[in-house]
C-alpha cells in the first residue's frame, strides 16, 4: 500500500528536455523514476503561469472552475474569493491526519492553505527565533525596494543573491528533514533551476553548448523588438551580463545546465527517501506547471504563449515496486490531485475535474479517454486553447492586442496540424474555417463542463504575505 507521497515541480520545465519522452541525455535520476513507474508523453498544464497552474494541481480542477485566471499583481478579488470556497489537497490531507510539507519556492496567500510546515513560517511563532523570521520577512521587501530607489543596478544584484542563494540544495534538505519517519506524509517540493534566470554551473554550460549551430547574438534578437517592452529591455539586460558576443546558443546550453541541475537535485531527495527507508512506501511523482519558450514563436525565456512547448508538460508517477508504463492518452495537470487520493486511499467525491490516472497506471479499472483539453493565457496576452491529439486551435479572446511582454501579435487565430507540424509553425486557420469553428465549438462545451458552479462571497481577500511574494514575482521578471 502507498502510505506517502511527494510531488516535485520544476517550474518552467521543457517536456522535450525530460529523457524518457525525448531522449535528451539531461535527466538521468527522473528516468530512472521512469523507469519504476509510469510516465504520460501527452501531458498537459493548464495555463502558462504558475499561480493558476498550481491552483489547478491542488484543486484538480481548471482555472475556469477554481477561479484563478492571472498572475502576481493582476490576480483580483473575485479570484481570491472563488479559490477560497474550495478545499485544496493539502487540507484535505490534513484533514486526514497526513502530515503535510512544502518545500522550495514560495508562492505564499492561498497557496499556503493546509500546510503544516511551510517555507519562511517559522515552526513556533512565539519563539525569539519564530518573531525574528516574522520581522525579517517583513522587513525584507522594504529593503529591497529602498535599495531599488538608490540603485537600480544595486537592487538588481540583491536580487540575483537571493535568487541563488533560494535555489541551492537546502530545499531538498528542508524537505527530507521535515519528513516524519513514523508518520504518514505528503511533500511538495518546487524547484526553480528551469526558471529564468538561469543560475546553473559555468561547466556544465560549456558542456552543452556544442548542440547548438544557431547562435543569435542578444544584441541582433533585442532589436527585433520594441525599445523599451521586457523582451527588447532582457535581451539587452542578459548581454551586458554575460557579454556582447554571448547570444541564444549560451542561453539554451544556461537551459539544458539548469535542467540537469534540477535533475541532480530530484537524485539528492530520492537518495534522501531511500536512505530513510521511506521509498518503498512513497509515491513520487515529478511535473512541470508549464514549459518554457528558447526564442520560439519570438518569445525569448519565457513561458507565455500557448505552444506546445510552454503548455505540454513532463509527467512521470513512480511507484515502488512496479515496472514501467509508457502512456500516451491526453492527461493534464488536474489529474495528478484524484491520483494522489486514489493511492492514499482518501475519498475524492467533491467537485474535481482531474481524473485518477490510476486505470492508466495498473491497465485495471476505467478510464474515458479524453478528446482534447483546454488551456488558458491571460497574463501577457488573453488567449485560449483547445488540443486534441490531431489539432492545436488558438484564439484571442482581446480583440488581438499585442503581447505585453514582446509587443507582437502572434495571430487572432491559429490552426495547427500536430501530425505533421509538430513545430507549430505553419497557421492553416484560414484553410480550414469549418474545422476552426467546430473545434471553437467543442471548446466552449468543454468550458462551460469546467466552470464553477459555486456562488462565492463579495468581500475583499487580501494576504499578510501579498506584498512580499509581489516583490520576489517582480525578481523574477514578472510584472
Amino acid at each position: 500500500m502507498i502510505e506517502n507521497a511527494i510531488v516535485i515541480v520544476i517550474d518552467a520545465l521543457r517536456y522535450d528536455r525530460v529523457g524518457t519522452h525525448t531522449d535528451s541525455n539531461l535527466t538521468p535520476n527522473i528516468d530512472a523514476l521512469a523507469a519504476e513507474g509510469a510516465s504520460f508523453s501527452n501531458a498537459f498544464t493548464t495555463i502558462n503561469a504558475t499561480d493558476s497552474a498550481i491552483t489547478s494541481l491542488h484543486t484538480g480542477r481548471h482555472p475556469q472552475g477554481h477561479g484563478i485566471l492571472h498572475q502576481g499583481y493582476h490576480i483580483q478579488d473575485d479570484e481570491k474569493r472563488a479559490v477560497e470556497s474550495i478545499e485544496l489537497l493539502p487540507e484535505i490531507l490534513q484533514r486526514n491526519g497526513i502530515k503535510t510539507i512544502k518545500s522550495g519556492r514560495r508562492l505564499g496567500r492561498w497557496h499556503k492553505h493546509g500546510f503544516d510546515i511551510y517555507p519562511g513560517r517559522p515552526k513556533n511563532k512565539d519563539s525569539a527565533r519564530g518573531r525574528l523570521v516574522e520581522k525579517w520577512n517583513d522587513l525584507r521587501p522594504k529593503i529591497g525596494k529602498s535599495i531599488m530607489s538608490l540603485s537600480e543596478s544595486g537592487f538588481e544584484r540583491l536580487s540575483n543573491i537571493y535568487e541563488t542563494l533560494s535555489r541551492d540544495s537546502s530545499a531538498i534538505d528542508d524537505c527530507l528533514n521535515n519528513i516524519p519517519l513514523e508518520e504518514r506524509f505528503y511533500a511538495h517540493l518546487h524547484l526553480m533551476d528551469t526558471h529564468i534566470p538561469y543560475t546553473p554551473r559555468q561547466e556544465l554550460i560549456e558542456q552543452y553548448l556544442g548542440r547548438y549551430e544557431e547562435d543569435i547574438p542578444l544584441r541582433e534578437l533585442a532589436d527585433r523588438y520594441e525599445e523599451g517592452n521586457w523582451s527588447y529591455r532582457k535581451c539587452n539586460e542578459w548581454a551586458d551580463a554575460f557579454g556582447d558576443d554571448v547570444g541564444t546558443a549560451y542561453m539554451n546550453a544556461m537551459y539544458d545546465a539548469s535542467v540537469r541541475e534540477a535533475d541532480e537535485k530530484v537524485g539528492d531527495l530520492v537518495s534522501g527517501l531511500r536512505e530513510r527507508g521511506l521509498l518503498d512506501d512513497t509515491m513520487v511523482i515529478v511535473l512541470s506547471d508549464h514549459g518554457e519558450s528558447l526564442t520560439e514563436h519570438g518569445i525569448v525565456y519565457d513561458h507565455h504563449g500557448l505552444y506546445d512547448c510552454s503548455i505540454r508538460i513532463p509527467t512521470i508517477v513512480c511507484l515502488p515496486r512496479r515496472a514501467a508504463v509508457e502512456r500516451d492518452e491526453l492527461v493534464q495537470i488536474t489529474d495528478i490531485m484524484p491520483t494522489i487520493l486514489d493511492y492514499l486511499d482518501i475519498d475524492h467525491s467533491h467537485t474535481c475535474d482531474g481524473r485518477s490516472l490510476k486505470p492508466l497506471i495498473t491497465g485495471e479499472g476505467e478510464w474515458t479517454d479524453r478528446d482534447a483539453i483546454l488551456a488558458e493565457e491571460a497574463h501577457t496576452q488573453r488567449k485560449r486553447v483547445i488540443r486534441t491529439n490531431d489539432y492545436k486551435y488558438i484564439w484571442t479572446l482581446d480583440d488581438g492586442a499585442p503581447c505585453r511582454y514582446c509587443g507582437i501579435i502572434h495571430g487572432t487565430t491559429e490552426l495547427y496540424d500536430m501530425n505533421t507540424d509538430t513545430a507549430e509553425t505553419e497557421n492553416v486557420a484560414a484553410d480550414r474555417p469549418e474545422l476552426t469553428n467546430l473545434l471553437q465549438e467543442r471548446a466552449e462545451r468543454l468550458r462551460q463542463n469546467l466552470m464553477q458552479a459555486e456562488e462565492t462571497a463579495e468581500r475583499q481577500i487580501t494576504y499578510n504575505d501579498e506584498e512580499q511574494i509581489m516583490d520576489r514575482l517582480e525578481d523574477l521578471g514578472y510584472r
